[in-house]
């Protein structure tokens, strides 16, 4: 859901101005090649010219404001794979009404120019069949072409946009122009310093708004972070129409009174169907409770189809056919949750990884997602995300903020409120991978007895809880193999089983646990008279980040998450450990005197009983990138402890 698709303002009714139809621009018919330093030379590609334009108007006819939507770009290939990415040209052409111009040609090393005809030029359809892309290759360009097009497409206006500045190419120059009647205002955002917005009012009453960058480094995707929101942009949206009133368009508070009227208006119909439900439910108890059985009610009764049309989220579709789209499974639950007097929030927010939601810039293109919120029990649902169940929501939407909008009575109306408040994440221990092993060696010390219980909750059981009760046996034992496998490869297995786990509304926080006892030789070499014990691979293989290029973007977790690893070793009798002290490691990062993220490992030794310990836990989303270092230390201490290897020779 996106609440800019549902925006029928006509802003074209306030308009006392006709401007032309768009601003002039254009390539240059005749130029010579790009000067370029040695190291840009050395690029296997570099964006030379970039150029965004949109060009507000009133369509003379309609008197709708369109937009038209120019792409200039110039591109160096310089090796065979850059060629291939770059000599075939896609152009979108949804919520397109006309495309206006299209042009391209290249400029080869040699010197000669081939121009794209543009009767090669062809149209893909997208997956569910519907408009896609244009789509055209620049024929005759070489290796060291500088490679060229431009398009302009007249669309339906939209009042709030964003151009991504950096890529993965660096890009010699980027401009970006918009122009609008001068009869409106446009707002906008930067992160990043470069040229200001520059404003200026032309002879045909045509306010242009203009960046200009130069020299913009290539950005590549690091472990640990997101790299979209780490890309340098511009994000704009429409602000005023003075041909209207002075007021400000487009705030939080048009937003929640637009959205509130899409959820929560239920006609007769549907108010006879939400008290139908709730008899069926029955829900009981405290808040937490009768959340719960109405989530799991509804979760458990309807499926969302994210193809389904408008019609889909009318509760009487719902009710017939038993599936709908996020906004109408949305409207569902918020129906069945107000018959329950939880006086619920809705919530919206966009995918962090994705998008950073700014409280201070009114941008309805953050307004992507649906959450729920309880006030009461300050707890969140993700009404169409059936993984999850009241306390947990995808991670996407924490760490980020939302837009909550809630009923506030007033005299004897109710009206709706809307305020940006921060969606706090989960800490560590709400969300873990949890280890309990024990070890014997056999007798002829050429093997391992394994007995392993292993627990996930949190973000690392929601996946699990969803699918696992939908397999079937033979599924079932294939999915538990792998997870015996994962820590021994060779595991002849013995035995495995699931323990307690609930898949009822009241269970789904639980852990999912695992029981199973294995056999494996992959953990103990001999070297002469001396045994290796490869300790460090009963953890599993762990990842080791790695940083050659200096760090652009700050640490950002998926999740906050926490392992407790205990193993316990029978030794051989007539055997000592040698190195044991290796076993021991405490690498942390303190704030405010607090652990926040901390590999610690300890060991105790009575008689021939070794018993390991290793508490883990990562329990911030967000880390400077200037303290990277100190991160990426937290990190590869398990990647180092997996690579422990005990020595054990006879007393």
């Amino acid at each position: 859901m996106n609440i800019k698709t549902s925006i029928t303002l006509s802003l074209a009714l306030f308009c006392q101005l006709i401007c032309r139809a768009n601003s002039e621009y254009n390539w240059m018919e005749s130029r010579d090649r790009y000067e370029l330093d040695k190291n840009e030379k050395e690029l296997a590609v570099i964006k030379l010219k970039v150029h965004r334009q949109y060009d507000y108007r009133y369509d003379p006819n309609t008197k709708d404001l369109i937009v038209y939507f120019t792409n200039h770009q110039i591109t160096l290939v310089n090796n065979d794979n850059a060629l291939a990415r770059n000599n075939r040209i896609y152009i979108p052409i949804g919520n397109t009404l006309e495309l206006v111009e299209v042009k391209a040609r290249s400029l080869n090393p040699d010197g000669t120019v081939t121009i794209f005809d543009n009767r090669n030029l062809k149209e893909i359809q997208d997956e569910e069949g519907g408009t896609g892309f244009k789509i055209f290759a620049i024929e005759g360009a070489q290796v060291g072409s500088e490679i060229e097009f431009l398009y302009t497409k007249k669309q339906s206006a939209s009042y709030f946009g964003m151009e991504y500045l950096q890529g993965k190419e660096e890009v010699k120059e980027f401009t970006f122009e918009l122009s609008c009647p001068s009869n409106l205002e446009f707002k906008f955002k930067s992160d990043y310093e470069l040229s200001k917005m520059v404003q200026k009012d032309d002879e045909e009453k045509v306010s242009r708004y203009i960046l200009n960058a130069k020299n913009l480094p290539a950005i590549y995707e690091e472990d640990f972070s997101a790299y979209t929101p780490t890309r340098q942009k511009v994000e704009f949206k429409l602000s005023f129409n003075s041909a209207h009133s002075k007021g400000r368009l487009f705030t939080w508070s048009d937003a929640g009174k637009r959205i509130y009227d899409q959820i929560m208006d239920f006609d007769k119909d549907e108010k006879k169907i939400l008290q139908k439900l709730m008899k069926d439910i029955k829900p009981g108890g405290d808040e937490a409770s009768k959340a719960l059985k109405i989530e799991h009610y509804v979760k458990s009764k309807f499926y969302l189809d994210e193809n389904a049309g408008n019609e889909a989220s009318h509760l009487s579709f719902i009710q017939v056919n038993h599936f709908s789209n996020e906004k109408g499974l949305t409207r569902l639950m918020m129906g069945l949750l107000k018959n329950a007097d939880l006086s619920p929030a809705l919530v919206l927010t966009c995918d962090r990884t994705r998008l950073k939601f700014d409280p201070d810039f009114e941008n309805w293109n953050y307004l992507d997602d649906y959450l729920i919120h309880l006030p009461g029990i300050d707890q969140y649902i993700a009404p169409y995300d059936f993984q999850f169940r009241l306390g947990a929501i995808p991670f996407e939407f924490t760490a980020q903020y939302g837009l909550f909008v809630e009923e506030k009575p007033i005299q004897d109306y109710t009206y709706p409120i809307a305020d940006v408040r921060y969606i706090t994440p989960l800490p560590a221990k709400e969300s873990f991978d949890n280890l309990d092993i024990k070890v014997n060696l056999n007798e002829d010390l050429s093997s391992t007895s394994l007995y392993m219980t292993r627990s996930f909750k949190g973000y690392n059981a929601y996946f699990i809880k969803a699918f696992y009760p939908t397999l079937d046996q033979a599924q079932k034992d294939t999915f538990m193999e792998n997870l015996i496998k994962y820590i021994a490869p060779d595991a002849e297995i013995k035995s495995k089983e699931v323990i307690d786990t609930r898949f009822d509304a009241e269970g789904w926080s639980e852990p999912f646990t695992i029981k199973t006892s294995f056999e494996s030789k992959s953990f103990i070499e001999q070297a002469g008279n001396v045994i290796l014990f490869k300790a460090g691979d009963l953890i599993g293989e762990q990842s080791e980040l790695y940083q050659e290029r200096q760090r652009v973007s700050q640490v950002e977790n998926d999740y906050n998450r926490g392992y407790l690893r205990e193993i316990t070793i029978d030794l051989p009798k007539g055997y000592q450990v040698q190195n044991a002290e290796d076993l021991n490691m405490d690498v942390f990062v303190k704030e405010e005197n607090e652990r926040i993220y901390s590999f610690k490992s300890w060991f105790e030794l009575e008689d021939l009983t070794l018993k390991i310990t290793i508490e883990e836990f990562y329990d911030k989303i967000y880390y400077p990138k200037e303290k990277f270092e100190d991160f990426r230390k937290v990190i590869n201490a398990a990647a180092d402890w997996n690579k422990i290897i005990l020595v054990l020779k006879p007393i």
